[in-house]
């Protein structure tokens, strides 16, 4: 510099930085030490408070939420309780703006958690896998919690819950700390197992093997259910494609052979088992054709086999010279009264002969002699 009168100063020399912006300002978290580079996870109902730090004196403040200035925010710090995307402009004393990295506050998408009912355990002392009952189920992004009878269980634990009663399940994503609300589970394990039992005979009688006279193939028999009291349902199997949910069914097989029959029983909680046993139909018919009837009495005037488990029948009487004097196929008919075109048949011995079909398709012939007494 040289003044009026000549005189020159020593120069001095000046740096000069020109930068495009001021050197961004960090967030920074309360309780956290590190500046936050991202995210930051919130839980409902809390809040945290971001605070700005940059390398310079700044004069005012600018916070942002989703690209949208919040008005009233205009210090160095802000108390957050909402989620979005926030930043921070800092503007120093030559107005020019330092601006932060977005940092985005999060709360937690919690799953939704649903049960079909009671989570049930049917083998007694067995434990129950509570998860496997959640009708949606994400062990990949969510921890599970159940809490109940003393104890909190995490996760895999929940797999193998011991102890009936009612507890609160609950899930959170991962990366948060914080569970959401919990719905109520309730756990049933069986204390004694079920029995399943039952019983049968031929109905109105005590006939259930040969040992009792035999059972035939158009017998009605009647099945007890003997089983445990706990039962509210009953599955039956008769081994002939046939089915009945009665509690003491009544069933008629319709042919010999060896049937396996099942009863499966459920109780209120869906809990079931089962027992089989063996009905063997031996019969399929039976013929008793009387040695002879009296005519001319009441009691035991027709002559006719008494049968069973038949579906068709011809009954032929002869006299001693071979001549067919009656002839009937009529099912359960009363049979020959003794008479010949209108006229009463000489006492005496006289031929038989009776053609029939079984119920299981069986043909069938007996014949032989009967005395007409008068």
């Amino acid at each position: 510099i040289t003044d009026n009168y000549g005189k020159t100063s020593s120069g001095n020399k000046i740096t000069l930085n020109i930068q495009e912006s001021p050197a961004p300002v960090r967030i920074l978290a309360s309780e956290v030490e590190n500046p936050l580079e991202e995210s930051y996870n919130l839980c409902p109902g809390e809040s945290v408070q971001f605070i700005s730090e940059g390398d310079e004196v700044y004069e005012r403040y600018e916070w942002y939420r989703n690209g949208q200035l919040l008005e009233n925010e205009v210090g160095a710090e802000i108390q957050i309780t909402e989620p979005g995307m926030y930043e921070i402009w800092a503007y120093n004393r030559k107005n020019c703006p330092a601006k932060s990295n977005q940092i985005e506050v999060k709360f937690p998408e919690y799953p939704l958690l649903q049960m079909p009912g009671i989570v049930v355990g049917c083998e007694p002392g067995e434990p129950v896998d509570v998860l496997n009952s959640l009708l949606i189920y994400d062990p990949d992004e969510y921890d599970y919690q159940l809490v109940g009878n003393g104890t909190t269980l995490l996760n895999e634990e929940i797999k193998s819950v011991s102890f009936t009663g009612f507890y609160l399940l609950s899930a959170k994503p991962k990366d948060f700390d914080c569970f959401g609300e919990p719905i109520e589970v309730e756990v049933f394990i069986q204390e004694t197992p079920l029995k399943a039992d039952f019983d049968f005979v031929v109905a109105g009688t005590d006939i259930k093997d040969d040992a009792g006279g035999g059972i035939f193939a158009d017998d009605p028999i009647a099945f007890e259910n003997l089983s445990d009291e706990r039962a509210v349902k009953w599955i039956w199997d008769f081994g002939d494609g046939q089915n009945s949910n009665e509690k003491d069914p009544i069933h008629v097989f319709g042919k010999k052979g060896m049937f396996e029959v099942e009863l499966i029983i459920e109780d209120e909680y869906g809990c079931q088992i089962s027992i089989r046993k063996i009905v063997e139909i031996t019969k399929s018919y039976r013929i008793m054709v009387p040695t002879g009837f009296t005519p001319l009495e009441e009691e035991n005037q027709f002559f006719t086999p008494k049968y069973k488990g038949l579906v068709s029948v011809d009954l032929m009487i002869f006299n001693s010279w071979g001549e067919l004097i009656f002839r009937s196929d009529e099912l359960g008919g009363k049979g020959w009264d003794g008479t010949f075109q209108g006229k009463l048949m000489d006492a005496g011995f006289y031929v038989f002969r009776f053609d029939a079909i079984s119920i299981d398709g069986e043909k069938v012939t007996r014949s032989g002699k009967f005395r007409l007494i008068r």
